[in-house]
């Protein structure tokens, strides 16, 4: 089971504010079916919006504007799951879990079974991340900017894309996230650059 890791406030804000964006992107199709394609993006910036307004904490704000943002995220393949678990901050992803499920129960019980279990998947990706401590930030990458420096990059912003580059390849492939394997593959990224 997974651990109660989040202040029960944040939780409930982002229950309340995820589906916010629906009502300003929805559209009907010639069938008279709704889709609100977008609702996400539109809802974690309503969420902003609100939460500034009612003087929420810069932290409060990042969290639940990124939750709402990517609540409705189905990604199937394990280095988009890992993208997912990025972009939350993997710290948040019980609280995406629950949330996730709450969400399908809340909901129609149409493919409800299939639904529920891409978050039993999602749920056992988290744990083979937990377990085999894959990197999901750019600061447990196995090579840093220190490192690049030292390879004859010059200070400045191209380490930065290099980097982003390198950290690329490890949601990609968890394998590459060892010193010497990113180095190799940091030369061929500095190239440009040098």
């Amino acid at each position: 089971a997974l651990q109660n890791v989040r202040p029960e406030k944040d939780i409930r804000l982002v229950m309340l504010l995820h589906d916010l964006g629906k009502p300003l992107v929805k559209t009907t199709d010639e069938e008279g079916q709704d889709h609100f394609r977008g609702h996400t993006q539109a809802g974690a910036d309503m969420a902003k919006r609100i939460l500034r307004r009612l003087k929420f904490d810069n932290a409060t704000i990042d969290l639940v504007s990124k939750m709402v943002k990517h609540h409705d995220d189905r990604p199937e393949k394990p280095n988009s799951v890992r993208r997912m678990f990025s972009a939350i901050g993997f710290e948040n992803v019980p609280m995406l879990l629950e949330m996730k499920r709450a969400d399908l129960l809340g909901q129609s019980t149409y493919q409800r079974e299939s639904k529920m279990a891409l978050v039993d998947y999602y749920e056992a990706q988290y744990q083979e991340c937990l377990n085999n401590q894959t990197c999901l930030t750019k600061k447990d990458l196995a090579l840093n900017g220190s490192d690049l420096i030292a390879m004859g990059m010059k200070q400045g912003k191209d380490i930065g894309t290099v980097i982003d580059l390198l950290f690329e390849a490890v949601l990609d492939d968890p394998e590459l996230n060892q010193k010497e394997k990113l180095t190799e593959l940091a030369h061929k990224f500095m190239t440009p650059f040098i």
